[in-house]
């Protein structure tokens, strides 16, 4: 009987919770939803002003083996070179977590990793390449290339559907904000004033 009283209570206090953020739901579409609107005018200036995210851009992705001197690097180089496996070298000495992956890093692109690191690998042309032993602040890297592309850059009608979301949560969040405002002094806040200040 104790554990049904509580229970009971728990499901009303979950039906009050349920209720009243109805009735916010309702405030905002009703208060500040209905009268949002976003022009292509707008959606042009915040694709002009963020123009570097939709610009294209070269990828690549690598593996490499890290060790800690340039002697063994040189050593493994030679092992790679005679046509050993990369991914099974890797998993024997490399000492970078991505050792258990064979040493693939992913995709990146320029900016992602150490500048030492960039520039060997798309120094390489072709899928397969080796570079030669690269030396960074973690060690000494042999870097194999294992594939290359190029994501093209996004035009304004590519990005708009995206662009419109974004422009429309923002608007909401400044409306919200002023209605709040304008509505604060206004009222008494008896339960969880701390919501909303």
């Amino acid at each position: 009987q104790e554990e049904y009283k509580k229970q009971v209570q728990i499901l009303e206090e979950q039906f009050e919770n349920a209720k009243e953020q109805l009735a916010v739901s309702l405030l905002i579409k009703d208060k500040i939803e209905t009268d949002l609107k976003i022009t292509d005018q707008e959606l042009k200036a915040i694709y002009d002003a963020n123009k570097d995210n939709f610009k294209g851009y070269s990828r690549r992705r690598a593996s490499h083996i890290l060790v800690k001197t340039k002697r063994e690097a040189t050593r493994l180089l030679s092992k790679l070179q005679q046509g050993q496996s990369f991914a099974g070298l890797a998993r024997q000495y490399s000492q970078d977590p991505t050792a258990q992956n064979g040493g693939d890093l992913g995709w990146f692109r320029t900016g992602d990793l150490v500048p030492e690191f960039e520039k060997a690998v798309f120094a390489l042309k072709k899928p397969g390449n080796l570079s030669g032993v690269v030396k960074t602040k973690f060690g000494y890297h042999i870097i194999k290339l294992t594939d290359k592309d190029y994501t093209k850059a996004k035009s304004f009608d590519e990005v708009k559907t995206q662009l419109q979301q974004l422009a429309y949560n923002q608007k909401r969040n400044q409306a919200l904000t002023q209605y709040i405002d304008s509505v604060k002094p206004n009222y008494k806040l008896e339960k969880y004033p701390e919501r909303i200040q």
